[in-house]
C-alpha cells in the first residue's frame, strides 16, 4: 500500500493507493488485474465537528502551518499496508473491520480518519475495477448483500449546488454557510446541470450589478459577497432563479446549510439549570438568538422561500433544540444532521431515540 499527498483547498491531503496484483488466482470475480493502483483522497469538511473521525495532521509549524499529513501517510505504508496485504478486496466489510481494529479508538485518532477512510475508499474503487463494474454498482451490490430490508435500485441523485457561500467557506462574510439550488422539474441530468449553470451565471451578474463581489468564490465554489444579512443571500438566489427564466419552487428549489455549530455559544454550564445555547449572528451586528428564535427564523424562511432542505439548522450538541426543530419543520422540509451525526453510530442511535434530524450528509470527499 503506497500513499501520496495531494493539495485540496490549499492544504495537503492523504491519498492512499493500494496496489492489487494477481495472476491466475482470483482476487475478485472478473478478468486478471495486475499492478493496478487506485488513489482516492479524503478530506474533512469545514467547519470540523467535535464527534467526527479525527483527520490526523502533523502539527509541524514549519510545514503547511502544521497541517501536513506525513504521519497519516506513514501509517498507511507501515501499519495498515502490511496488515491488509493478501486480503480479498471484494470483502469490504472484512477490510473495514480490520482497519477499525488496527486503530482501536472511537474517533480514529491513532491512525487517522484520513488514513483509514482513504484506504477503505481505495479498496472499493479497486474492487469495482477488478469486477469491471462502475463504482456505484459495486457499492450497491455490497449494500444489497448485507441489507435486512429491500434496497432501492441505484438512481442518479438530484444535484444540490452551492450558489452563495458564507461561514468558514467564505471567510465569515455571512453566518450561514451555504445557499444552494436543486432542480426539481428537469427532464434529465444534462438539463438540470444547464439550469444550475444558468442560475450561477445570473447570480454573479446580479451581485455585480448590486455592487457586491460577483466573481471571487469560496471554498466550495459559491460566490462570497459581503451582504447585509443572511436572509438577503436567499433573496438573491431567488432573484437569480427568476433571472435564469426558471420558476422558484417549481423548476428550482433552495437548500441551506446553516452550519450553526460554528456561531453557537454556551451560556452557563451544559449540565446546569441555567444553561442555554446562544446563536450569535456576527454579520447581523452580533444579533443573538436562542434555539427557539433560530427555529422561528428558519420557519419564517420556509414560509417565504422555496426551501426544501435545511442542513445543521442548530448546533451539533443542542439536542433539545433539534427535537423542537424536528417537531416544527420535520414534516415540511428535509432536515440534514451532518454535524449532528457525523457517521457516529452512537449519535445516530441517539438521534433516532430523541427524534432529532432526519437525514445524514456524507462528509467524505473522494
Amino acid at each position: 500500500v503506497a500513499a501520496t499527498r495531494r493539495i485540496r483547498r490549499g492544504w495537503p491531503v492523504a491519498a492512499p493507493s493500494p496496489t492489487f496484483t494477481r495472476g491466475d488466482e482470483s482476487l475478485c470475480e472478473g478478468p486478471p488485474l495486475r499492478d493496478a493502483a487506485f488513489a482516492p483522497s479524503w478530506h474533512r469538511s469545514s467547519p470540523t465537528r467535535s464527534a467526527e473521525a479525527l483527520e490526523l495532521r502533523d502539527g509541524d509549524p514549519n510545514r503547511y502551518a502544521g497541517r501536513g499529513v506525513r504521519q497519516a501517510v506513514r501509517h498507511v505504508r507501515e501499519v495498515i499496508g502490511p496488515e491488509i496485504i493478501g486480503m480479498d478486496a471484494c470483502d469490504q466489510q472484512a477490510i473495514d473491520r480490520r482497519l477499525i481494529e488496527l486503530d482501536g479508538t472511537p474517533n480514529k485518532s491513532r491512525l487517522g480518519g484520513n488514513a483509514i477512510l482513504g484506504v477503505s475508499l481505495a479498496t472499493a474503487v479497486a474492487a469495482s475495477a477488478a469486477r469491471q463494474l462502475p463504482l456505484y454498482r459495486h457499492l450497491h451490490e455490497l449494500q444489497v448483500a448485507v441489507a435486512t430490508h429491500p434496497v432501492p435500485a441505484p438512481a442518479v441523485p438530484t444535484p444540490m449546488t452551492n450558489i452563495i457561500s458564507g461561514g468558514l467557506h467564505a471567510g465569515g462574510n455571512l453566518d450561514f454557510q451555504d445557499i444552494l439550488v436543486m432542480p426539481r422539474q428537469s427532464p434529465d441530468f444534462a438539463t438540470a446541470l444547464e439550469w444550475i449553470v444558468r442560475v450561477y451565471r445570473e447570480q454573479g451578474r446580479l451581485l455585480c450589478e448590486a455592487g457586491y463581489e460577483g466573481r471571487l468564490v469560496g471554498d466550495e465554489g459559491g460566490y462570497g459577497p459581503r451582504l447585509k444579512s443572511n436572509r438577503e443571500a436567499v433573496e438573491f438566489v431567488v432573484r437569480a432563479i427568476e433571472a435564469a427564466g426558471l420558476r422558484p419552487g417549481h423548476d428550482m428549489v433552495i437548500a441551506i446549510d446553516v452550519a450553526a455549530t460554528h456561531f453557537v455559544h454556551q451560556n452557563g454550564s451544559q449540565n446546569s439549570a441555567s444553561h442555554r445555547w446562544e446563536y450569535r449572528l456576527a454579520s447581523e451586528r452580533n444579533r443573538v438568538l436562542s434555539a427557539d428564535q433560530m427555529i422561528d427564523q428558519l420557519e419564517h424562511w420556509v414560509d417565504a422561500f422555496p426551501i426544501v432542505s435545511i442542513e445543521d439548522g442548530l448546533a451539533e450538541n443542542d439536542w433539545e433544540g433539534w427535537q423542537r426543530l424536528t417537531s416544527r419543520l420535520g414534516s415540511r422540509v428535509q432536515l440534514v444532521g451532518d454535524d449532528l451525526f457525523v457517521t457516529n453510530s452512537e449519535r445516530l442511535r441517539e438521534g433516532i431515540v430523541e427524534r432529532s434530524g432526519g437525514t445524514y450528509a456524507d462528509p467524505a470527499y473522494p
